[in-house]
Protein backbone atom coordinates (compact mmCIF):
# COMPACT_ATOMS: atom_id res chain seq x y z
CA UNK A 1 0.00 0.00 0.00
CA UNK A 2 1.37 3.17 -0.98
CA UNK A 3 0.30 7.45 -1.39
CA UNK A 4 1.23 8.65 -4.60
CA UNK A 5 0.48 11.48 -7.26
CA UNK A 6 -0.62 11.88 -10.71
CA UNK A 7 -0.90 15.80 -11.70
CA UNK A 8 -2.34 17.53 -8.84
CA UNK A 9 -4.80 14.57 -7.50
CA UNK A 10 -3.47 12.06 -4.76
CA UNK A 11 -4.10 8.45 -4.95
CA UNK A 12 -3.98 5.95 -2.05
CA UNK A 13 -2.80 2.75 -4.49
CA UNK A 14 -3.35 -1.08 -2.84
CA UNK A 15 -1.16 -3.92 -4.57
CA UNK A 16 -3.35 -7.21 -4.75
CA UNK A 17 -2.16 -10.91 -4.16
CA UNK A 18 -3.07 -12.05 -7.61
CA UNK A 19 -0.63 -8.60 -8.78
CA UNK A 20 -3.21 -6.17 -9.67
CA UNK A 21 -3.00 -2.61 -8.33
CA UNK A 22 -5.98 -0.57 -7.29
CA UNK A 23 -6.10 3.41 -7.23
CA UNK A 24 -8.00 5.37 -5.25
CA UNK A 25 -8.41 9.03 -5.34
CA UNK A 26 -7.06 10.47 -1.94
CA UNK A 27 -10.23 12.72 -1.91
CA UNK A 28 -12.63 9.85 -1.54
CA UNK A 29 -11.35 9.11 2.44
CA UNK A 30 -11.29 12.39 3.98
CA UNK A 31 -9.99 11.46 7.88
CA UNK A 32 -6.83 10.21 5.15
CA UNK A 33 -6.64 13.11 3.03
CA UNK A 34 -6.34 15.26 6.00
CA UNK A 35 -3.97 13.21 7.99
CA UNK A 36 -0.33 13.95 8.24
CA UNK A 37 2.34 11.55 6.27
CA UNK A 38 3.20 10.24 9.84
CA UNK A 39 -0.70 9.13 10.65
CA UNK A 40 -0.55 7.92 6.98
CA UNK A 41 2.23 5.75 7.56
CA UNK A 42 0.72 3.88 10.47
CA UNK A 43 -1.54 1.47 9.12
CA UNK A 44 -1.75 -2.51 9.75
CA UNK A 45 -3.92 -5.32 7.39
CA UNK A 46 -6.95 -6.35 8.79
CA UNK A 47 -7.45 -9.99 8.83
CA UNK A 48 -6.15 -11.89 5.89
CA UNK A 49 -6.51 -8.34 3.81
CA UNK A 50 -10.26 -8.06 4.63
CA UNK A 51 -9.11 -4.31 4.92
CA UNK A 52 -6.42 -1.91 6.27
CA UNK A 53 -6.60 0.30 9.44
CA UNK A 54 -5.46 3.23 10.61
CA UNK A 55 -5.03 2.95 14.54
CA UNK A 56 -4.10 7.21 15.10
CA UNK A 57 -6.95 7.94 12.39
CA UNK A 58 -9.42 5.18 13.78
CA UNK A 59 -10.15 4.43 10.43
CA UNK A 60 -10.92 1.11 8.89
CA UNK A 61 -11.29 0.61 5.06
CA UNK A 62 -12.55 -2.64 3.33
CA UNK A 63 -10.79 -4.08 0.72
CA UNK A 64 -13.67 -4.91 -1.36
CA UNK A 65 -14.88 -0.94 -0.16
CA UNK A 66 -11.84 -0.09 -2.54
CA UNK A 67 -12.16 -2.18 -4.96
CA UNK A 68 -15.50 -1.05 -5.77
CA UNK A 69 -15.21 2.87 -4.97
CA UNK A 70 -17.18 3.23 -2.36
CA UNK A 71 -15.81 6.07 -0.50
CA UNK A 72 -15.19 6.61 3.15
CA UNK A 73 -18.31 7.58 4.59
CA UNK A 74 -17.75 7.59 8.87
CA UNK A 75 -16.59 11.17 9.06
CA UNK A 76 -19.66 12.34 7.26
CA UNK A 77 -22.83 12.27 8.93
CA UNK A 78 -26.16 12.78 7.54
CA UNK A 79 -26.74 16.11 5.99
CA UNK A 80 -23.25 17.01 5.97
CA UNK A 81 -20.25 17.90 3.86
CA UNK A 82 -17.50 16.06 3.64
CA UNK A 83 -15.51 19.07 4.18
CA UNK A 84 -17.21 19.89 7.28
CA UNK A 85 -16.83 16.85 8.77
CA UNK A 86 -13.10 16.80 7.74
CA UNK A 87 -12.90 19.95 9.46
CA UNK A 88 -14.96 18.72 12.71
CA UNK A 89 -12.11 15.88 12.29
CA UNK A 90 -9.05 18.16 12.52
CA UNK A 91 -10.19 19.84 15.41
CA UNK A 92 -11.07 16.73 17.48
CA UNK A 93 -7.40 15.26 16.80
CA UNK A 94 -5.78 18.61 16.85
CA UNK A 95 -4.80 18.42 13.43
CA UNK A 96 -6.34 21.60 12.63
CA UNK A 97 -4.09 24.75 12.49
CA UNK A 98 -3.38 26.65 15.90
CA UNK A 99 -3.94 30.93 15.58
CA UNK A 100 -5.81 33.87 15.28
CA UNK A 101 -7.72 32.71 12.18
CA UNK A 102 -8.53 28.97 13.05
CA UNK A 103 -11.95 29.21 15.13
CA UNK A 104 -14.56 27.40 13.55
CA UNK A 105 -17.20 30.04 11.95
CA UNK A 106 -20.67 29.82 14.46
CA UNK A 107 -22.72 27.21 12.70
CA UNK A 108 -26.22 28.58 11.94
CA UNK A 109 -27.90 27.35 15.26
CA UNK A 110 -25.16 29.08 17.32
CA UNK A 111 -26.50 32.37 15.85
CA UNK A 112 -29.42 34.26 17.85
CA UNK A 113 -33.12 34.23 15.96
CA UNK A 114 -34.01 37.29 13.89
CA UNK A 115 -36.86 39.00 14.56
Amino acid sequence: MRFTRHGKTAYLVVATDDGRFIAARLSMYPSLLAAKPSQRGHWKIIGLGDGITWPDLDLDLSTSGIIEGRPDTSRSPTGSSVASSVARWMFSTGAAPKGKGSRRAPLKKDLPERR
